[in-house]
């Protein structure tokens, strides 16, 4: 006999995670379809030694510490229905129940959460003349300690090139950040009490000379007098943000996300949608308002599943 399922959580990120651990709380029968080969989205795929500051409970923690923890609150039984690389293609709604189906596997179940945050994302690639090939030109920071000593430059001017900056600078004195503007778009204060911090604005990279597969000279041209000055480098950080490449799955959709009611229920009947994925007014895509979705969310299913 199939066994149906009180509920399919799409996406391991964060939300994801916490949506399970609900689950876990309030008893349901549940899976959670991750498609990479490994539990934490974003903050793992992108950021992981980024610090996190607006979550409940955690006045400052590295999103890499942040998913372990996460992790760690399941019990040996609900860690077992955490799958990863289970890219889901499907979700169905059908009668009182909804069909999940991955490349590998279909589930059947009373409810259906999509948390799959802004889906996959690629980065936006330096494209100078010379750098493509280049190994020490880098789009993730998955760890630091190989940058001790080290002469870094940082491309970009958001929030997250900031943190890499302040980040990178505990490591190694010789850190040059690059962005085209004068001003920044994210929190200069992240790096206004780094002294070692060389901070260059308004440059572009014009080129990058070195050896084939490393580079270990970066060009830059300035913005204003087209004056190009030369940084010799050992790695090259590239932040210029990342494209989203995201799935619906036949849901409507607002904006960048999938559109939701104030119970987080998409356009199809228990099948809802939580954290960056979703798509309301006056949306915030913040790892703390997704929390607070989930406590709207759960109240809904309390209804249709039932209560702990």
């Amino acid at each position: 006999m199939e066994q149906i399922l009180d509920l399919v959580i799409v996406g391991g990120g964060p939300v994801g995670l916490a949506a399970a651990l609900k689950a876990q709380a309030h008893r349901y029968s549940f899976v959670l379809l991750e498609s990479q080969d490994k539990l934490g989205g974003q903050l793992i795929e992108l950021y992981p030694e980024k610090e996190i500051v607006d979550i409940s409970g955690h006045e400052s923690i590295l999103a890499k510490n942040y998913i372990e923890w996460l992790v760690g609150q399941f019990d040996e039984t609900s860690r077992k229905r955490l799958l990863t690389e289970q890219k889901v293609t499907a979700i169905i709604p059908a009668s009182d129940l909804v069909t999940v189906t991955s490349e590998k596997m279909t589930f059947r179940a009373k409810a259906a959460i999509v948390a799959t945050g802004l889906g996959v994302y690629m980065p936006r690639l330096l494209e100078c003349h010379g750098a493509e090939g280049c190994r020490n030109i880098i789009y993730v920071l998955h760890r630091l300690d190989f940058l001790k000593g080290k002469r870094v430059a940082i491309l970009g001017g958001g929030d997250a090139a900031l943190d890499w900056a302040r980040d990178i600078s505990r490591q190694t004195p010789d850190v040059t950040l690059i962005h085209r503007r004068r001003e920044f778009r994210g929190d200069i204060n992240t790096i206004a009490d780094i002294k070692t911090l060389k901070v260059m604005t308004p440059y572009v990279p014009a080129r990058v000379e070195g050896t084939p597969g490393q580079a270990h000279e970066l060009y830059l041209e300035n913005m204003e007098t087209k004056q190009i000055e030369k940084i010799e480098v050992d790695y090259i950080f590239v932040n210029y943000g990342h494209i989203p490449v995201s799935a619906s799955f036949g849901l409507e959709t607002s904006g960048p996300g999938i559109k939701v009611n104030e119970t987080m229920e998409t356009s199809a009947a228990h099948i809802y949608a939580v954290g960056d994925v979703a798509s309301y007014e006056g949306k915030k895509r913040r790892i703390d308002a997704g929390m607070a979705e989930l406590a709207n969310l759960f109240m809904e299913l309390e209804r249709i599943i039932g209560r702990p």
